[in-house]
């Protein structure tokens, strides 16, 4: 934004600022952006979202709210900046150079570790509220500039556009604050999904299933759950760490996997190879590890059909996997009896086609419960 004449931006002489750029951002929707397009940030990014504040980073008795909640934007250089993006970021630059190192969109947090921390625990007030904002939230990779460089404003305003907030430039350039972390106190954050267990590990199609695990809610919301490859219905994200899902038809022993982020629908239209996970816009998928593997079991019987004649009840179904096999038909006039003292009405085979039909006297005002059981 520019108060008069700048570059080739059209001329004006009103003191006015006006904006030499504009994207708007859609705050009420959860989704990716456009692959392929860019921003005022080369990553496509929304820069006020990642700019440190006075108003945050103030101290509460300085009239700031003492913590800051987000990330922050920072740049590196062209030369240590992949020339590819990953979410959030949706667009690269051609300059980047550096084919082994960071995509535009990448993740830095600083480190939780007793020298980080006690270089935090030494530095002024508003360093200090900035650094636990990096160890906690991190930054953000959104373009190309000087070598970790995290970008801010000087002051807020008021409701009447005037300066309301500004920073200690004392606190925040002092030789014991901000300026005492180097790149090498900071790690690279990978946020692909990780499966650790599931619970249970085996179990029939159409029962729930809760895995266990790390990044699942990342990638504003795209995740999907794979059985093998076939995708799971009722996906609910618990949090961060856990998931619920309702298990699909199939057989077998396979891997559940996870895949954080879309499939693409073009062909990123940035350039080729510019997304770092392609085809998959986001974090990418789970490695397939021994912790998620799942057993399918078969379906339990299930009773179909009931009637009533001549003082009879006749009870069919099937056993839901084909014919063969015996079964044992329990029954019971008290529900909350212990299985292992319910009456064995009958002993059974399932016929060529997996069905059954048993048929037991039923007396007068008399409930009776039956349960099928396969060995």
């Amino acid at each position: 934004m520019f108060p008069n004449t700048s570059g080739n931006e059209l001329p004006h002489t009103d003191g006015k600022w006006h904006a030499a750029q504009e994207t708007v951002w859609n705050f009420s929707k959860d989704s990716f952006r456009l692959l392929g397009e860019t921003s005022a940030d080369a990553a496509g990014l929304s820069i006020l979202a990642g700019l440190a504040r006075p108003d945050e980073g103030l101290t509460v008795a300085q009239g700031g709210q003492g913590v800051i909640n987000h990330a922050f934007r920072f740049t590196l250089p062209a030369g240590d900046i992949n020339p590819q993006y990953i979410y959030p970021g949706s667009h690269m630059v051609s300059t980047s150079q550096g084919a082994n190192n960071l995509p535009l969109g990448s993740r830095l947090r600083l480190k939780n570790t007793l020298a980080v921390n006690t270089l935090i625990s030494n530095m002024p007030p508003e360093s200090q509220i900035v650094a636990r904002a990096m160890q906690q939230y991190g930054l953000i990779l959104a373009d190309v500039g000087s070598a970790m460089f995290v970008t801010g404003v000087s002051a807020s305003v008021n409701a009447t556009n005037g300066i309301n907030l500004a920073w200690d430039m004392n606190d925040i350039f002092a030789s014991n604050g901000l300026k005492k972390l180097t790149a090498s106190d900071f790690d690279v954050v990978s946020l692909t999904p990780m499966v650790t267990g599931l619970s249970p590990t085996n179990s029939s199609p159409g029962s729930a299933l809760t895995i266990n695990g790390q990044n699942f809610s990342g990638a504003a919301g795209y995740l999907t759950v794979f059985f093998g490859s076939t995708p799971a219905g009722s996906v609910n994200v618990i949090s961060d760490s856990q998931i619920s899902v309702i298990v699909p038809g199939g057989s077998g022993t396979v891997d559940v996997s996870v895949q954080s982020g879309t499939n693409e629908t073009d062909n990123i239209s940035d350039s080729p190879g510019a997304n770092v996970n392609a085809p998959i816009f986001g974090y990418g998928t789970s490695a397939l590890t021994t912790a998620d593997k799942f057993a399918f079991l078969a379906p339990p019987p299930v009773f179909q059909h009931a009637s009533l004649g001549s003082g009879k009840i006749i009870l069919s179904g099937t056993n839901n996997t084909g014919p063969g096999g015996t079964y044992h038909e329990l029954t019971s006039t008290n529900l909350q009896l212990a299985l292992t003292n319910w009456t064995v009405l009958t002993n059974g085979s399932f016929d060529p086609k997996g069905g059954f039909v048993i048929t037991n006297a039923i007396g007068t005002n008399q409930r009776q419960f039956y349960r099928l059981l396969v060995p």
